[in-house]
């Protein structure tokens, strides 16, 4: 059984998550675990899925961590549009059910177009420091990061985006294996982060820190980052689509880094 639930529109707003977007039908949010939990003292996970409505093929998909810290220092708060909290630490049960409900969310959506574009791009370390991003020596977490590079809502926006995932492999948070009170030994950061692309022109903004948590996917996205989350649990993938959907993504090469491509972009 999977761990991740979806909350009811009251339990979402207890999140902060106002009651217009809570109750919203294009709107979808799932968790671990109710804020209201007496028993549980947080932080805890929050999944925003939510479908375009002038174009309903695409998907916004914001991951945050709730603290209560969050909730009574900031009147205003928001998960959905606040870059506190915009960082997942998960475990493997955690992750797996991550992967499993973007597969189960993706086969219920609009198929749109089929397409041989890949969704995301690898870029490797000595690519980091364009986006303001470094390795820190000072940890043992192993970093990876990738650049979307085909974006369907692209033409929507007044600016252009650049979105990204860091993932980061470390020894086992304790925080993270209290909340199922498991005992595997390796915890996954994962963060996703949107921002204009003006924003690197400047040399003292860090996406980490000053972007928010949002990445914008079609259905082949989805599936595509589910993909992305099971080969870095070096898992073999297995995924409730046919074979001719999911044909586009399936090479072993499915994450290639195109280095003109993210250059472009920098």
């Amino acid at each position: 059984m999977n761990i991740w639930f979806k909350l009811s529109p009251d339990q979402t707003t207890d999140f902060q998550v106002p009651w217009s977007i809570a109750s919203a039908p294009e709107s979808s949010f799932y968790s671990t675990m109710p804020l209201k939990n007496l028993y549980h003292s947080g932080p805890w996970l929050l999944l925003s899925l939510q479908s375009f409505v002038e174009r309903p093929s695409i998907v916004t998909f914001q991951p945050c961590t709730v603290k209560l810290s969050y909730i009574n220092e900031f009147d205003s708060f928001n998960p959905l549009h606040t870059v506190q909290g915009g960082q997942l630490n998960l475990n493997g049960a955690e992750i797996s059910g991550l992967v499993e409900l973007l597969v189960n969310y993706a086969d219920q959506m609009p198929n749109g177009h089929v397409r041989p574009q890949y969704t995301f791009e690898e870029i490797k370390p000595d690519q980091w420091d364009n986006f303001h991003l470094y390795e820190d020596p000072a940890t043992s977490a192993r970093q990876r990061v990738f650049l979307q590079v085909h974006d369907l809502a692209a033409d929507l926006r007044q600016e252009p985006l650049v979105s990204l995932i860091v993932i980061k492999t470390a020894p086992f948070n304790e925080a993270s294996s209290q909340r199922l009170g498991c005992t595997n030994s390796v915890t996954y950061s994962v963060a996703f982060r949107q921002f204009s692309i003006a924003h690197l022109s400047d040399p003292q903004f860090s996406p980490l820190n000053q972007a928010v948590s949002r990445i914008d996917l079609d259905k082949y996205g989805l599936v595509e980052l589910a993909m992305l989350l099971q080969k870095i649990m070096g898992d073999k993938p297995h995924f409730p689509l046919s074979d001719k959907e999911i044909r586009p993504f399936a090479s072993p090469n499915a994450f290639p880094l195109n280095n003109s491509r993210a250059s472009r972009l920098v």
